[in-house]
């Protein structure tokens, strides 16, 4: 059973979700994911209940920084990198203005069913 108040327990579930979207989504199709498979979860917790969404983005956040997923900032979509639907990725890593943290990513993937 996952705590949905412990950061890694957040980032194992949001790699889950990227999973069951088929390896890349946005980050509204991953909280959409997110509220329809915990949704009870987050309703029995007040204080997470009003959070969640920023917890989900600093999940993401977290995997970016760890090379684990990247963002695409043409499609908007975040890519799970270790997911079988991941072929080929190439980098080109610059700071945005939103984010020091985030990073711009040109992607080349092939998406397979």
């Amino acid at each position: 059973m996952h705590h949905l108040t412990r950061h890694e327990d957040l980032m194992t579930i949001t790699v889950t979700a990227l999973e069951n979207l088929g390896g890349r989504a946005n980050e509204k199709a991953v909280c959409k994911w997110f509220w329809e498979n915990y949704q009870a979860d987050l309703r029995a917790d007040e204080d997470l209940f009003f959070t969640w969404q920023q917890s989900v983005h600093r999940a993401l956040d977290s995997l970016l920084e760890q090379g684990r997923v990247a963002y695409c900032t043409q499609s908007s979509e975040w890519l799970l990198l270790a997911s079988k639907h991941a072929t080929v990725a190439f980098f080109d890593v610059e700071p945005t203005d939103r984010s020091a943290r985030r990073k711009e990513i040109a992607l080349l993937y092939e998406h397979r069913a």
